[in-house]
């Protein structure tokens, strides 16, 4: 009689059980179809918002981008954008030595973004798995991202024969943060990533303040390093290969020549602040053939 009595209970508990968690599943796929971001959340730009993004895998580059526009259409379904961008690349030169030649571009352009109401997700899901095909999508919070709520797509096509692959992400309020796409049969590859945004009083990332206002070429190995950098008195010019009368330049933002140093010789030089003020400089470096072996930032600080 007992056995029959807690039987019963036993069997009471699983349904309880079970209705518990068909609950809990059912909350959970509501609170994702609800979190589910619209074309207008991940597009959802506000003046002086700015966001960095880098191709991986090639030489230095920067796309930089600032919000200094926003007006949407007349049914509020487009929003269009007015941006500010300073952007660069850099081709590698590997003659007479490698090195590294910088282009900019600076300006202002125009997007949009329209069916503001769609949701992210709503093509992506007209896409089907099959033998040669794989789809999936997922909603995530991003601590790379400072825990904005990302929506991923990753997918594989034609993977039976040659195939494709790749994952978009988008960030809420922020726009595309990552593109990667590889097509392995052809050894074409592109990944691009989000380094840095900042929305209001928020700030992820490390900003890319690089200016090629004085700076054209970057050294295109490792070979030279400074340190200390920043620096209060001097700081140590450390060559991997021996300097031979060369030129080393300092230049101020405005890309005016503050200082110069002849006839430079040796593995480490040492280089004294003397009468610089406080600031930002970039300390280039020039071969005795005239060809610039390296350029970069210095920062002087008490």
């Amino acid at each position: 009689m007992f056995s029959l009595v807690f039987l019963n209970m036993f069997s009471c508990l699983i349904k309880s059980y079970r209705i518990i968690v068909l609950l809990i599943l059912i909350s959970e796929v509501t609170s994702f179809s609800q979190s589910m971001l619209k074309v207008r959340d991940v597009f959802d730009f506000d003046i002086n918002d700015e966001f960095h993004h880098k191709t991986l895998n090639i030489p230095p580059n920067k796309i930089r981008i600032k919000i200094i526009g926003k007006y949407f259409s007349s049914n509020n379904d487009t929003v269009f954008y007015i941006r500010q961008y300073n952007n660069y690349w850099s081709t590698a030169v590997m003659t007479p030595t490698p090195h590294l030649v910088y282009g900019s571009s600076i300006g202002i352009d125009t997007v949009f973004y329209t069916n503001l109401d769609s949701l992210m997700d709503a093509y992506f899901n007209t896409l089907t798995n099959d033998s040669c095909n794989y789809y999936h999508d997922t909603l995530f919070y991003s601590a790379t991202y400072c825990n904005a709520l990302i929506y991923e797509q990753s997918y594989s096509e034609h993977f039976c024969f040659e195939g494709t692959y790749g994952t978009n992400r988008y960030g809420k309020g922020l726009g595309m943060v990552e593109y990667h796409y590889a097509f392995p049969a052809q050894f074409y590859y592109v990944d691009q990533i989000m380094t840095y945004y900042k929305k209001g009083n928020i700030e992820c990332g490390e900003p890319d303040t690089a200016s090629f206002v004085s700076v054209d070429e970057y050294s295109f190995t490792s070979s030279i390093n400074i340190s200390p950098n920043p620096f209060n008195k001097q700081t140590t010019i450390i060559s991997a290969l021996p300097l031979n009368n060369a030129t080393i330049y300092i230049e101020n933002n405005l890309g005016q020549i503050v200082r110069i140093f002849h006839n430079i010789n040796g593995s480490e030089i040492i280089i004294s602040r003397e009468n610089l003020s406080d600031g930002i400089y970039y300390l280039k470096i020039v071969d005795k053939n005239g060809f610039i072996i390296s350029a970069k930032k210095i920062i002087i600080s008490e």
